[in-house]
């Protein structure tokens, strides 16, 4: 018990000197040598649980992809099986599908500001993006439902999906972010207005616009 207590420890050490060193030096630049040193561990240590720096991203992405995926999958099912009377009363409701997505995205908000900033791993933001395409997917074949044909099939995901994730990286990056209770909000709100909602004119220029 005692040791793998120690182990959890060192990994813990080992994952904040490496989200440090993506924000200063950049994924491509940092050396296990660094990591080592701001961790204060010898590099046997390191090599006893990674076999390099790319291994070290690749256990963090997956802890991240895992605990995203499960959380999504646990709400997305709980939306599949909403009414249409419940879908159409959503933004007045306390209860968010995104809510716990958010909400473990903030608990390890420090490390998906690194992976997902310029210095970190632009693959991980498409990892991200078909993860949730394939839940949303799952969701809307559960209800019945498909994805409009408006417009051709991938201009629609991709408007959907960019808009989720600029929208999340935005609220990762603001120093002082709101809750992710209010981004769920956002995040919902942002489904069911066209961006002509989003913008408002004075009457005087609607009126003038008529004439």
């Amino acid at each position: 018990m005692e040791h793998a207590k120690q182990v959890e420890q060192t990994k813990i050490k080992i994952k904040k000197a490496f989200i440090q060193l993506i924000h200063e030096k950049g994924m491509t630049a940092l050396t296990v040598s660094d990591i080592t040193r701001i961790a204060e561990i010898n590099r046997g240590t390191f090599y006893t649980h990674y076999v390099d720096k790319y291994d070290l991203l690749s256990s963090i992405e997956n802890h991240l992809y895992h605990n995203i995926q499960q959380a999504m999958h646990e709400e997305l099912t709980a939306y599949s099986s909403w009414s249409h009377d419940e879908i159409q009363n959503i933004l007045s409701s306390p209860y968010n599908v995104f809510i716990q997505a958010l909400g473990y995205i903030d608990s390890e908000r420090e490390t998906f500001q690194a992976i997902l900033s310029d210095n970190g791993d632009q693959n991980f933001i498409n990892q991200i993006k078909t993860l949730i395409d394939l839940e949303m997917t799952e969701g809307l074949h559960k209800r019945h439902g498909d994805y409009s044909d408006i417009m051709p099939l991938d201009y629609t995901k991709e408007i959907i999906l960019s808009s989720l994730i600029n929208t999340v990286t935005h609220w990762l990056r603001k120093p002082n972010p709101e809750s992710p209770q209010i981004v769920a909000d956002i995040l919902l709100k942002s489904r069911f207005l066209s961006p002509q909602q989003l913008l408002v004119f004075p009457e005087s220029n609607q009126r003038n616009n008529r004439d």
